[in-house]
């Protein structure tokens, strides 16, 4: 009777063992499939870009410089032949994330005259603000423009951005008109000079400092006759020669006069 009974006992200890391990096992199994709150969700880093959710400092950036104070001006005339050029390169500010101002190594200046050209220049920073969204630039050329020339200018610039903003802009503008006159200077004969030989010719030296002579404009007149030269030289030094088909007549007397325009219409004369 004994035996049976703790027998019975042990089946009814076992089954209840059970019971208890199916029921946490179940609550465990629930507990896994409840969903996880905003707290308990994982803080883990965007691979999006470095450092996380820090914004890039040139993201927004896609307006690209500007140029302001350009001196010469568009269109100016009357410049000096030895101007210095002038302008400032601007890059607006956005906002604090959007930092950008412009890249120094990127500011070019071309420049197209009569006389000489230049491509893509780096011109000399004179001031700046602090964050480099106002440059100042200078341009010497160290070198004279031509007289009445027409110039005209092309500057490039880009900003910091990772965008690559970058733009132009060209003007032109017209340097100082000549106005210094040819000179001419008789050589041989002398103006008044007596006992000239009958076979002599005439020889006379143009001097021009401006822009220079035009060769075709050259006009020689003896006793008020157009007669041919030859003209040696280049248009700021020359000589104007007349060599006689036949020797003059004895106790002549010639008059001579000469003129010639330079490439701004500014005439030179001599008569003697």
């Amino acid at each position: 009777m004994v035996n049976k009974s703790s027998k019975l006992a042990l089946i009814l200890v076992s089954v209840v063992i059970f019971g208890i391990l199916g029921i946490a096992g179940n609550s465990f199994a629930a507990a896994q499939d409840v969903p996880q709150t905003e707290n308990q969700q994982p803080t883990t880093m965007s691979d999006d870009k470095p450092g996380g959710d820090e914004p890039d400092s040139t993201e927004c950036d896609h307006v690209p410089p500007y140029f302001t104070d350009i001196d010469p001006s568009h269109l100016q005339t009357v410049v000096p032949r030895d101007v210095i050029l002038k302008f400032c390169v601007n890059d607006d500010y956005i906002d604090e994330f959007t930092k950008s101002g412009v890249d120094t190594n990127n500011v070019h200046i071309t420049i197209h005259s009569r006389k000489w050209s230049v491509e893509e220049q780096k011109a000399t920073i004179v001031s700046r603000d602090r964050n480099f969204y106002k440059v100042f630039y200078e341009y010497d050329t160290e070198q004279l423009f031509d007289w009445t020339d027409t110039v005209t200018v092309t500057i490039w610039a880009m900003d910091r951005t990772k965008y690559y903003n970058n733009d132009d802009t060209t003007y032109t503008f017209y340097t100082i008109r000549d106005t210094m006159a040819p000179e001419l200077v008789p050589e041989y004969p002398q103006p008044d000079e007596m006992n000239v030989q009958v076979t002599s010719g005439i020889v006379i030296n143009g001097i021009d400092e401006g822009r220079g002579v035009d060769f075709n404009t050259v006009e020689l007149r003896i006793n008020e006759l157009p007669v041919n030269t030859n003209i040696t030289g280049d248009p700021h030094d020359f000589q104007i020669i007349y060599t006689p088909e036949l020797e003059w007549h004895s106790y002549d007397s010639i008059h001579v006069v000469c003129k010639a325009l330079d490439l701004d219409g500014n005439e030179g004369t001599v008569s003697y």
